[in-house]
């Protein structure tokens, strides 16, 4: 349940007293260098001539056995024709395998001798070859380890010791920016440059005919010289207002709103909407300021323009002026990030009520038990139509 007072502060600037300061880059810590590894060159010298002899053993065989069957054919009755025809192609074929097996071999012990003689040379080249492969691999070897040493010693005596150099200047300036200091000085340059863009007021040209609820006037001179009762250097005289309102021009159809009171700091831009609610009209009893009323619109169009809401019911602003003085004090103070660890002030709080328990508060005359006898004079004369819909919207 909602009570009072009501603080309502733009979403922007809650924002703002919880953001934290952007953390530096972390610096890139440097690689050492790595020494590449050149394979050595692999000796594959040209392959010696060999004399691949043909063997026509089989030739031999098949010419013997083709002796044999023509002569078995020669002495014998029996089947002679066809042993004499085996023996003729076997014979054939082995003259045959022998003629081309000698040949071959002969072919072969040729291209054996030519190779052998060209293989000294092929030899030599290859070595005169494999000799400057393994000069350029020495020399490629020898740039490789320098330009390691080289780039060795560059990371031992500048990168690391700028990298750590860095490294502890990054560390430094982080725990400066993550100290308590820094993010207060950070969100209070946050907080100003969202004071620039405030809505600021302007007088309202028919604010002095606007009546205003019987309590208003009373807490607006305590208000004003809060600094002297509280024994503050810092005035508040020039800064609490009652004729302010934002976005009013008479030839335009938007609306505006006209505050009980005003707080507006023309120095850095702060502007606050103090508003006193009362559960009824004085004059009338009519409900006024319960849960379920367009308050809210009010409310979320001061916070929409960068204002702070501050409502108080009747009852706290006259039991309790000084202590209301002070909340307001403390909520600047919170806002614009000065306000120190000390306990805040505890005042008594109201229940907000609903319509129906503003008809109750109006049956009983609720307010008679608070107000003193010269403001319950000026309550009969309180008027919802003046005091509500002519001083709130225009």
């Amino acid at each position: 349940m909602e009570t009072y007072p009501i603080i309502k502060i733009p979403s922007k600037l809650k924002e703002i007293h919880i953001m934290l300061p952007p953390l530096l880059q972390m610096p890139t810590k440097p690689e050492p260098p790595v020494q590449k590894e050149l394979p050595p060159p692999r000796e594959n010298p040209p392959p010696e001539p060999i004399f691949n002899k043909s063997s026509y053993g089989f030739a031999w065989l098949f010419l013997f056995m083709g002796v044999i069957l023509l002569y078995i054919s020669n002495n014998s009755n029996s089947s002679s024709g066809q042993a004499l025809l085996m023996g003729s192609i076997m014979f054939l074929v082995g003259v045959l395998g022998i003629y081309y097996g000698v040949n071959n071999n002969i072919k072969a012990k040729a291209k054996y001798e030519f190779e052998k003689k060209s293989y000294s040379s092929k030899l030599r080249l290859y070595k005169q070859g494999f000799k400057l492969e393994l000069e350029n691999y020495y020399s490629r070897l020898e740039e490789s380890n320098k330009s390691y040493e080289e780039n060795l010693k560059f990371y031992q005596e500048i990168e690391a010791p700028l990298y750590l150099e860095a490294l502890n200047l990054y560390n430094l300036e982080t725990k400066n920016i993550k100290s308590k200091e820094y993010i207060q000085t950070f969100r209070r340059q946050k907080v100003n440059e969202f004071l620039e863009t405030v809505k600021k007021p302007e007088i309202h040209p028919a604010s002095e005919n606007i009546r205003k609820g019987v309590a208003e006037k009373k807490f607006l001179l305590r208000l004003k010289y809060y600094n002297i009762f509280a024994d503050k250097a810092k005035s508040y005289k020039d800064k609490i207002h009652s004729n302010y309102t934002i976005n009013f021009n008479k030839d335009s159809t938007a609306i505006s709103f006209l505050p009980d009171i005003t707080y507006y700091n023309q120095e850095n831009g702060l502007c606050i909407d103090i508003e006193i609610d009362e559960p009824y009209v004085g004059s009338t009893g009519t409900p006024i300021h319960y849960i379920e009323s367009k308050d809210y619109l009010r409310d979320k169009f001061f916070n929409e323009n960068g204002w702070i809401v501050i409502r108080f019911a009747e009852a706290q602003v006259v039991n309790e002026p000084f202590i209301c003085c002070k909340i307001i004090d403390e909520v600047i103070d919170k806002v614009l990030l000065t306000d120190s660890d000390q306990e805040k002030t505890k005042i008594k709080h109201i229940k907000r009520w609903t319509k129906d328990e503003a008809h109750q508060m109006a049956f009983k005359r609720y307010r008679n038990s608070y107000l003193g006898i010269e403001l319950i004079e000026d309550l009969n004369l309180e008027n919802h139509e003046s005091t509500e819909q002519t001083a709130v919207s225009y």
